[in-house]
């Protein structure tokens, strides 16, 4: 059996300073904010394969788990090994993300032929506080297209934190 795993990364917060500067260049990116409803029958496979990552100080292998069950390749205990231990556990020092990963096996979860599947509606879109004001004019005007409400941030001047600000109308 060969297959490939595809994740996509999600936090629970759009204003942790260190995920922007993570992997939104450094405050120049833009961060989705999507609905989580209640039990719906339309995200049903959403549901089943969107799992918080688990974060501790030992490292546990993959090989050793799949090696440990190898009479039974196909079995439902090595697949949940290597979702656990490799595609859910993460040092301890990233804690801070509070990262949840939708996880999905070759086109399990696809709509179409670029492997896309349909996920959670946009809530909101949140602009960096370092955006290019041409990216920042883009986004906006596709958000104002679309129905989809936005907010800018700005770095607070007298504590590090983020916050939301009007600077977006101005733009």
């Amino acid at each position: 059996m060969t297959g490939y795993f595809r994740v996509s990364c999600f936090t629970t917060t759009p204003y942790s300073m260190l995920m922007w500067s993570h992997y939104a260049d450094s405050h120049k990116g833009f961060c989705i904010e999507y609905e989580y409803p209640a039990y719906d029958e339309r995200y049903k496979d959403l549901y089943a394969n969107l799992f918080p990552v688990m974060y501790s100080e030992h490292r546990i292998s993959v090989l050793e788990e799949c090696i440990r069950h190898i009479d039974h390749p196909r079995d439902a205990t090595v697949l949940y090994a290597i979702y656990k231990y490799g595609l859910l556990a993460k040092s301890i020092d990233w804690k801070y993300q509070n990262e949840w990963r939708l996880i999905s096996f070759d086109d399990m979860l696809a709509n179409d032929k670029n492997y896309n599947c349909k996920f959670f509606p946009i809530s909101k879109v949140y602009l960096g506080s370092k955006m290019l004001p041409e990216e920042k004019r883009g986004i906006i005007n596709l958000c104002n297209k679309k129905g989809i409400p936005y907010m800018c941030l700005s770095l607070s001047s007298n504590k590090y934190e983020l916050r939301d600000c009007s600077g977006c109308k101005k733009i």
